[in-house]
């Protein structure tokens, strides 16, 4: 796996630690909500509960109150109902009127009785009611600390997650954080290599802060052959055949030089040496050298040390920036040949 791939695959795991920790953390908060509703539900129902309860006893009293009026009623509603039937199984001279007495005292005992019944049942009902309110309230309290239970161990685990979660993302931002400066440090030693390697070839070149530095493209994009290409396009396809011919009908041999020739300029002074590099003529065969290099617009001279005496070249302004195809004629001595042209004008 490369240093890159790697990297990458460290980033996408701390992002998915700090995801996933995040989740856990939004999912605990959402728990604990749940947990406090529980803990609010509960001290609710306890509340009512103790309200209740405190109105048990009262109303239990006063159920236990009215049982007693009510057998009291029924007491004295039996008696009136013995003493008018005792009325009639024994005639007397004054048994209508006794009878009449005894029959309205049991009329009064009965509305006596029917009032002591409701008054009872009433306030049975209200104890009744109460208890199955009680019982109620009793079950849901248990279900809401069985549900705080449940739920407190669900918050335990979460947060032991969260815990993990977030070791794991710190360890991994750690670990990338360290990864970073890692490669931090070894790109500040390649710059610094590069930096000492670059500075010993300009050195070795003689590239110092007079330099010139060549352009790497057209200074403007070609807008077609102009008309000095036109004029020169024949003669620098001529001089290609001419080249081509030469190297092709010769054997294969050694390149005449002990080096390969460098091309001068009075304005090819590049400051980067592998401008500098590409100076260097490559060698064809049959005294033949070749090399491109992109130029610089204006009159300038042109020279190889030791073979070639300047020769004065006008680059037109449309040509900054331009490939220029140079050849190094040295078959015949006495008669090198030194020639350039723009590159697309070899162009079929």
């Amino acid at each position: 796996m490369g240093l890159q791939q790697f990297s990458l695959t460290r980033l996408i795991f701390t992002a998915l630690c700090l995801l996933y920790t995040n989740l856990v953390f939004a999912s605990l908060e959402a728990e604990q909500a749940l947990l406090e509703e529980h803990q609010a539900n509960l001290a609710q129902a306890q509340a009512a509960l103790q309200a209740l309860q405190n109105e048990q006893a009262p109303l239990q009293e006063k159920a236990d109150s009215k049982k007693a009026d009510l057998d009291e009623a029924q007491a004295a509603f039996d008696e009136a109902q013995a003493a008018v039937e005792s009325i009639k199984a024994a005639p007397s001279a004054n048994q209508e009127l006794d009878l009449d007495d005894a029959e309205y005292q049991l009329m009064l005992r009965e509305r006596r009785l029917s009032s002591a019944q409701k008054s009872y049942d009433r306030a049975q009902r209200k104890v009744e009611d109460t208890n199955k309110e009680i019982d109620a309230l009793q079950q849901q309290i248990a279900d809401h600390e069985a549900a705080i239970t449940d739920q407190e161990a669900k918050i335990a685990e979460l947060g032991s997650e969260e815990a993990q979660a977030k070791a794991a993302a710190e360890q991994a931002a750690a670990e990338e954080a360290r990864r970073q400066a890692e490669e931090e440090a070894a790109r500040l030693a390649a710059e610094e290599t590069a930096r000492k390697e670059q500075e010993a070839l300009q050195q070795q070149f003689g590239i110092d802060e007079n330099c010139i530095a060549l352009p790497t493209e057209p200074a403007t994009p070609s807008s077609g052959p102009t008309a000095l290409d036109q004029q020169l396009m024949a003669f620098a396809k001529g001089e290609l055949r001419r080249i081509n011919r030469l190297v092709e009908q010769a054997p294969a041999d050694d390149a005449p030089l002990p080096e390969l020739p460098v091309l001068m300029g009075n304005k090819l002074k590049p400051c980067e040496v592998s401008q500098l590099q590409a100076l260097t003529f490559s060698y064809l065969g049959n005294g033949q050298y070749q090399l491109e290099t992109r130029v610089l617009a204006g009159e300038q001279e042109f020279w190889v040390e030791g073979l070639i005496d300047p020769i004065r070249r006008n680059i037109p302004k449309s040509d900054a920036g331009e490939l220029y195809t140079f050849f190094l004629d040295i078959k015949y001595p006495g008669r090198y040949k030194l020639v350039g042209y723009k590159k697309s004008l070899f162009a079929e």
